[in-house]
């Protein structure tokens, strides 16, 4: 018989054959994809590493409680879930939640706290963040499994750097039947089988990946610097200077007149000496060289945004298919985020899409959402690189001004508004109700924007322009160096990727 043949014109990463004898109990087209194939050829036929389930290599695999203690912020002890584990593999100690010291032993007991150089590995939620324990004063959630390695068979460095390699990531995949990676369960874990080198190769694999990370976080440092000389160089051109902080009981306790309240928000935060002392450093400008102006009165047009509908995949008449952008979307460090894959698309009524008609130039304000520890209020600039990813449209969260390009540059004032979110002034202008955050857009809008004046008097938008493109040129940099530290951090993967190999 003849043997059969796919056509040419079929992509063969998509379209394959195999042969019955290959299956392995498994029956799922994605286990036995060209790549993955290859990619196990590889580590089985590898001369300088065994492929082995990780079981031959753990002494003991568990994972966290399966129930959650009472936390409350009067507790000191830790209690760590995969939310506190950043991408990294570090452990976020001051915000993780804290639980009773009763609460504690006794989860000690149950085996929930790790020992020193045991590996934590995220295995509900997101997948595969990993964490080499060197301190544990901590107890960890069920969403974490704790692995602890035999000394005799593997580095545990070795072994917290091969978990969150990119092969071992492509091999969950491979387990999990290409499902979204959602959870794995422990005896999954253990069966997992990963490139196990000598002692002497995976110590060569720790010095590359500690000196990658080194360079990294040298970059990562530089970065975040050159963001936080932001609002210092823009309130140091403005001639704003910043109230020094007093956090002692008697600067908490404070008095304010009937009449500034009355007809107003009953809210301690709008009145408290932190609030009015930034207000009045504002309001101390240099009038021979600044004016200000409410937000509400350089704007041209002002609009709320809408949800629109679920797309269900079918074309819908008089809806149009759009990416919504939400809070999610909002960067704290930079501007939007819309280039991955958590972007949701909606059909929203075109006619809705007219009257939200986002442009460049226009100004993005988060007026509902936030978190304990993130205020609502968050800014962002739509720029030409975003109306060209197709339709766009924003959230009922989400707020629209479009500004008069006579009198404020939108670059500058998008920088100006997100000094003044950073400063904590906008803390003054939200409400919360049920936990969330929401921003009172009468109090926003009301707000004082400073605007540099020429000699004449006349509001200078070159300054405002120089102003801006400077701190453009910050951003550029500080994302620049970001990219070259996770560029090290890659060539350092694809460098141990060579060599387990083989």
């Amino acid at each position: 018989m003849e043997q059969y043949k796919l056509e040419e014109s079929l992509d063969t990463k998509k379209v394959f054959l195999i042969k019955r004898s290959k299956l392995e109990n498994v029956i799922d087209s994605n286990f036995y994809t060209p790549f993955f194939v290859e990619l196990i050829k590889k580590l089985e036929n590898s001369t300088t590493s065994k492929f082995i389930k990780l079981s031959k290599v753990l002494s003991k695999v568990t994972d966290g409680s399966h129930h959650s203690p009472e936390s409350n912020f009067i507790y000191t002890k830790n209690y760590i879930t995969v939310k506190d584990l950043n991408d990294d593999g570090e452990i976020d100690l001051i915000n993780c939640l804290k639980i009773s010291d009763k609460d504690f032993s006794q989860l000690v007991k149950n085996g929930c706290q790790p020992s020193i150089n045991d590996i934590l590995f995220s295995k509900d939620g997101t997948i595969g963040k990993t964490h080499l324990v060197k301190e544990n004063n901590f107890v960890v959630l069920s969403s974490l499994a704790i692995l602890t390695p035999k000394p005799d068979k593997v580095l545990p460095q070795y072994l917290e750097y091969i978990l969150k390699s990119n092969i071992v990531i492509h091999l969950i995949k491979r387990s999990m039947g290409g499902s979204a990676l959602k959870r794995i369960i422990l005896k999954n874990i253990s069966d997992l089988k990963v490139p196990i080198p000598s002692k002497e190769i995976q110590q060569q694999i720790v010095d590359i990946y500690n000196s990658a990370y080194t360079q990294k976080q040298a970059k990562e440092v530089e970065a975040k610097d050159l963001l936080a000389s932001i609002d210092s160089y823009l309130l140091n051109e403005l001639g704003i200077t910043l109230p020094v902080k007093n956090s002692s009981l008697e600067a908490r306790i404070f008095t304010t007149m009937f009449s500034d309240i009355s007809g107003g928000r009953f809210d301690p935060k709008l009145y408290d000496r932190t609030t009015t002392d930034l207000k009045q450093a504002i309001k101390n400008i240099d009038r021979t060289k600044f004016t200000t102006k409410r937000l509400k009165d350089i704007l041209v047009e002002s609009v709320a945004g809408d949800w629109g509908i679920e797309n269900e995949g079918i074309d819908i008449e008089g809806y149009k298919k759009c990416l919504v952008i939400r809070a999610t979307e909002f960067n704290n460090d930079y501007n939007l985020t819309l280039d991955n894959s958590r972007v949701k698309y909606r059909l929203i009524k075109e006619e809705k899409l007219s009257k939200l008609n986002i442009k460049e130039g226009d100004l993005l304000i988060e007026k509902s959402g936030g978190s304990p520890d993130q205020p609502v209020g968050r800014i962002a600039l739509i720029t030409n690189d975003y109306l060209d990813k197709g339709a766009l449209a924003f959230s009922n969260f989400i707020h629209k001004i479009t500004v008069d390009e006579t009198v404020v540059n939108s670059n500058y004032l998008f920088s100006f508004l997100k000094t003044v979110y950073n400063i904590k002034l906008t803390e003054a202008m939200q409400s919360q109700t049920n936990g969330i955050r929401n921003l009172i857009m009468s109090a926003y809008l009301n707000q004082n924007i400073v605007l540099p004046i020429d000699s004449n008097g006349n509001i200078d938008l070159n300054k405002q322009i120089k102003i801006a493109d400077f701190i453009v040129e910050i951003r550029s940099k500080s994302r620049k160096l970001r990219q070259e530290a996770n560029s090290i951090l890659e060539k350092a993967k694809q460098e141990v990727e060579q060599i387990i190999l083989g």
